[in-house]
């Protein structure tokens, strides 16, 4: 009488633990994608000179000062001036999204038509003020793209340029 008394709490005991260890399990997947979720919603910015990579910079949130260096002697002889920005940002098509230089004066620069997250600032003054040695900040400008709708327009940290 008493094996029988012990055989259905053993069982009982045993499926328990199966639960647990398939709750422990479940819990780990699901952090494991949380994590890897928060780390893919990251921005890079690439700055092209004559369409070869000059810098490059992953912008996390959290980071205050990202600085994105630029050779002297190969901005002196470039012609083209191109920034690229790839991430959580540049998706979607609710936002229109330009770039703000700040320096002593802000210049603002559409997005390309035909490429999400492409700015050509050639045109721009911004090669004098680097080769004068002024540090330069950009932003990413995200602002509806219909007037209309009610999201919020967005202002985003994307780095220093920086004349080494």
């Amino acid at each position: 009488m008493n094996v029988l008394c012990c055989c259905p709490v053993k069982i009982i005991f045993a499926g328990h633990l199966k639960n647990k260890i398939f709750m422990k399990t479940v819990f780990i997947i699901l952090l494991a994608l949380s994590i890897s979720t928060q780390v893919n919603a990251q921005d890079t910015v690439f700055v092209y000179l004559d369409n070869e990579k000059a810098a490059q910079a992953i912008i996390d949130p959290t980071m205050i000062n990202v600085d994105l260096p630029l050779k002297k002697n190969l901005h002196k002889r470039s012609k083209s001036f191109i920034v690229m920005v790839y991430g959580e940002h540049i998706r979607g098509e609710v936002y229109r999204r330009d770039l703000e230089i700040s320096g002593d004066t802000s210049i603002i620069m559409r997005e390309t038509t035909n490429r999400p997250g492409l700015f050509d600032i050639s045109q721009s003054d911004t090669k004098k003020k680097l080769l004068a040695g002024k540090t330069l900040r950009l932003y990413l400008l995200m602002n509806p793209a219909n007037p209309q709708m009610m999201i919020p327009s967005k202002r985003v940290y994307l780095g220093n340029l920086v004349m080494n």
